[in-house]
């Protein structure tokens, strides 16, 4: 009396005259399998992070609990809809199809935030690891995308940075490499420079007092260190920051400005 989920594959039976005489069918045991199958939908379904799903067509084909609760939609209302062109805010369309194709060329995607509108129209920031979905065979069948609401982490950021801005004392920061990330209004008034300024000059008075002796040889050496020194800045800070300080530090070395910059 135990109940078995068959695979079938049903063949025409044919004799020697080419008459068809029967069925031949071939069959597989795919119980455990379809255990398998219901337990992960089980565990997607009432897992306690939003989980959704798209076939290699980008319909939503997986949506959890979860999802239904912090977005609005049912299941039935988002279930073979694009998510994309249905779900996503317009400035953000590009780049979650972006995310959402490398999945199903293989490179999975963490941490990437994005916006998701409810829908009762309101914003949410969403944290996303995509993962790409296969099956038995190893063939990419879609990708499941595990969410997180970090909605009020973003709200504390953005309060945060404007307590400091607005800040009665001057208040600036450094990464681990030296490179000012924070500047606020009072450090500003009081020192004179503005936030990208600010940056500016710390690399100058970095290169101004620890640069490397510069060739007295060929003219040609002597731009080969202006390009490497070029680069080396260029990884700490922006292209418009770099060539602004490269263009003073090169005029005072009396080195000949780079074209490319």
């Amino acid at each position: 009396g135990v109940r078995i989920e068959v695979l079938l594959n049903a063949t025409t039976r044919r004799d020697g005259q080419g008459n068809i005489i029967g069925v031949v069918g071939i069959g597989q045991d795919i119980t455990a399998r379809l255990a398998q199958e219901r337990e992960y939908s089980k565990l997607i379904d009432s897992a306690n992070a939003p989980i959704f799903g798209v076939d290699t067509f980008g319909r939503v084909n997986v949506w959890n609990q979860c999802a239904m609760q912090l977005v609005g939609y049912s299941t039935e209302e988002v279930m073979g809809k694009n998510l994309v062109k249905e779900f996503i805010t317009d400035d953000f369309k590009t780049a979650v199809q972006a995310v959402l194709d490398m999945a199903l060329h293989g490179e999975e995607t963490a941490n990437f935030e994005f916006p998701l509108m409810t829908k009762a129209g309101v914003r949410l920031d969403v944290l996303l690891n995509a993962t790409t979905r296969r099956d038995e065979q190893g063939k990419v069948i879609g990708v499941v995308g595990i969410g997180q609401d970090i909605t009020g982490r973003i709200a504390q950021e953005r309060e945060y940075t404007r307590l400091i801005d607005t800040a009665n004392a001057p208040i600036f920061g450094v990464d681990t490499l030296g490179r000012v990330n924070v500047w606020n209004q009072c450090a500003m008034r009081l020192v004179g420079y503005t936030n990208e300024e600010g940056e500016l000059c710390r690399y100058y008075h970095v290169f101004a007092t620890t640069r490397p002796e510069v060739p007295n040889t060929h003219s040609i050496h002597r731009q080969l260190w202006a390009i490497r020194l070029y680069k080396s800045l260029l990884l700490m800070t922006s292209r418009q920051l770099c060539r602004q300080f490269s263009m003073e530090l090169f005029k005072e070395l009396k080195l000949k400005t780079l074209s490319s910059l």
